[in-house]
């Protein structure tokens, strides 16, 4: 049983993660963490932790922050206002990635470069080109739309910093971009 895959996660656009078992079902793993950290109980839950196939010794970790290493890259929209600045979002399958725009004289380009982004699939690299900023969703502490019309939401992230996303005038979606970024924002957006 040593290596097999006892649980994954299960992600959803209109739920909260859910840690599941082979079979698909949700584990209800409460008593047992309740069990876990308590010392009068830490090695009964070890023991049906053993039992249940997890090996707690082979625990390592593995990175401090999220990266946008094996994302999927969902929608885009170019021509936003970040910082007063024009900048193109992608919204991944784990996080924003914001990327420097183009001057106005060669926005007629945007949708083209946006559509090219998405079409490689290449989150990773995206990512990592300089100037480019990816923004997991686990460091968004809270969504707030700011303003219906345009549309601009204001994100705080677990630093403190706050980072505003406006739409403006010249902004144009990419695959459902805005809709795609409202459902992605959802669980943390406060009207």
């Amino acid at each position: 049983m040593r290596g097999e895959r006892i649980a994954s996660w299960r992600h959803s656009w209109t739920e909260p993660a859910a840690l599941v078992g082979v079979d698909g079902a949700p584990l209800e793993l409460t008593d047992l963490a309740e069990m876990a950290v308590d010392p009068a109980t830490l090695d009964q839950a070890r023991a049906e932790l053993a039992r249940s196939g997890v090996d707690v010794t082979a625990g390592r970790h593995v990175q401090q922050r999220a990266t946008a290493d094996h994302a999927e890259i969902y929608a885009g929209i170019v021509n936003l206002m970040v910082a007063k600045r024009r900048t193109d979002l992608l919204v991944l399958s784990n996080g924003l990635l914001l990327v420097p725009g183009v001057p106005r004289l060669k926005m007629r380009t945007s949708l083209r470069r946006m559509a090219q982004r998405i079409e490689s699939g290449d989150a990773q690299a995206l990512a990592t080109t300089d100037g480019n900023r990816f923004i997991p969703y686990e460091e968004i502490v809270a969504a707030e739309r700011l303003r219906r019309f345009p549309v601009k939401y204001g994100l705080t992230l677990h630093s403190g910093e706050k980072v505003e996303l406006r739409r403006g005038g010249e902004s144009e979606d990419v695959a459902d971009g805005q809709q795609v970024l409202e459902r992605a924002l959802q669980s943390v957006t406060r009207d």
